[in-house]
């Protein structure tokens, strides 16, 4: 990865956290070349800067324009579902999960059961 790809993802994640969603998607969309650890640091950033549903926006387009989601990537995007209450797309994403194998990591299972607890249904986080 190019040193200016890894200043981007820096910009990226800072000014998504700081509610400056404008510049942030400005930086994500200048970037010539987009790896994973962009687009995960734009819906981390989004996600702790209590943007959730820009996060799930940006996750969404992520998939759309072929990246392959990893376990950062997950846990961003289950974040988002939880904090917005989001019970459809947080079951479409356990769906995900379960399909590309990605629910034998600890944490992920771990949000999983987060993200159900919070919406007051333990029984399908098992």
């Amino acid at each position: 990865m190019q040193r200016g790809c890894f200043v981007r993802n820096y910009v990226a994640r800072h000014v998504s956290k700081v509610d400056d969603l404008g510049h942030a998607r400005k930086v994500c969309d200048e970037m010539p070349q987009r790896y994973i650890a962009s687009w995960n640091s734009l819906i981390f950033g989004l996600a702790q800067g209590n943007q959730a549903s820009e996060a799930l926006d940006f996750f969404k387009r992520m998939e759309f324009e072929g990246l392959k989601s990893n376990e950062v990537t997950i846990l961003d995007a289950l974040s988002s579902c939880s904090c917005m209450g989001d019970f459809k797309d947080g079951k479409n994403i356990h769906r995900f999960i379960r399909n590309k194998k990605l629910d034998l990591n600890v944490q992920v299972c771990n949000a999983i059961i987060d993200m159900y607890a919070n919406y007051g249904f333990c029984r399908y986080g098992v």
